[in-house]
């Protein structure tokens, strides 16, 4: 069936006919939130939290107020935002431990990238497409014809550093679950960058393999149950989190960046996150992985 454009009134419509309420965010209010701050397939994504019920064959929300779903998408914007800073923190510090194992293993640098290049080729070409940005043009136009490492720490891409130390773990420089994390890692902060809703994914099933450091490391948390940690971690967004809170710890070695992480980490889910929790008091998948993820949290914040 092809769809078409509503207006914000048809979407508010279609959102009464769900049982979707406007007691604590008016209709005339939804209106202006609707053509200002957001979309309808954006806000509504986060209805995927909150329990059905079937009425004369079609799916209804038994407690929901659009006010919900607007608070939701606030806090997975506040939450986004600390998943990219923590993402290009731990993207920096790997980059950092690339030149120390370069260095320890007295590679040279143009040697060990002219090898990567060879067998990846098409890695290269990547690089030499990123000339068109100014910010880093004249190195790569400068370095294009014998590139040396640790300009192409520089110029590559998140997804570029991640192939490329895939490539050193057959030179024993990582192991396979550390790649695998790293790909993880990468793919969430393009989800996050790309401002996809990722409070979204708090019940829906994650069909990836979860790392088994990661597993490991939740398994460690006393007052978490293998239950807990069963369910939650089925959570793409919750997984996601808990992997790049294990990725960070392990690799992150700035203490005044862990320090501030720490800060911001505690200002979102002790105080920002707690704000309209009435909201949710009756959203089971909400609560549960807050609960979850906060016990992860506090060891984290505490080691």
């Amino acid at each position: 069936m092809i769809k078409v454009l509503e207006t914000a009134e048809n979407l508010i419509q279609q959102m009464l006919d769900k049982n979707i309420k406007f007691e604590l965010f008016t209709q005339d209010d939804a209106k202006i939130f609707l053509i200002n701050n957001s979309y309808y397939k954006k806000v509504t994504s986060y209805q995927n939290n909150f329990h059905t019920y079937i009425e004369d064959g079609k799916k209804k929300y038994s407690d929901l107020d659009f006010a919900y779903l607007v608070e939701l998408s606030r806090l997975d914007m506040e939450f986004r935002f600390l998943v990219m800073k923590m993402c290009l923190n731990f993207e920096h510090a790997l980059k950092v431990l690339l030149i120390n194992k370069c260095l320890e293993n007295k590679e040279d640098g143009y040697e060990i990238l002219e090898n990567y290049f060879n067998n990846r080729p098409d890695a290269k070409d990547e690089i030499i497409k990123h000339a068109n940005n100014s910010y880093c043009q004249e190195l790569i136009l400068a370095n294009q014809e014998r590139m040396p490492v640790w300009v192409f720490l520089e110029v590559t891409s998140f997804g570029g550093l991640c192939h490329f130390c895939k490539f050193l773990s057959k030179k024993g420089y990582f192991n396979e679950w550390e790649i695998d994390l790293f790909f993880n890692v990468r793919n969430f902060r393009n989800a996050a960058a790309h401002s996809h809703c990722l409070f979204s994914q708090l019940i829906r099933t994650n069909n990836n393999e979860i790392n088994y450091k990661v597993r490991n490391y939740v398994a460690q948390i006393d007052d978490i149950t293998k239950t807990e940690k069963k369910n939650n971690l089925k959570s793409k967004c919750i997984n996601d989190f808990v992997t790049l809170l294990f990725a960070f710890e392990y690799y992150v070695k700035s203490e005044g960046i862990i320090g501030h992480t720490k800060k911001e980490i505690d200002e979102l889910f002790n105080e920002r996150m707690l704000q309209k929790k009435e909201y949710f008091v009756n959203c089971n998948s909400v609560k549960n992985a807050y609960n979850f993820v906060k016990k992860i949290l506090d060891k984290w914040c505490t080691d």
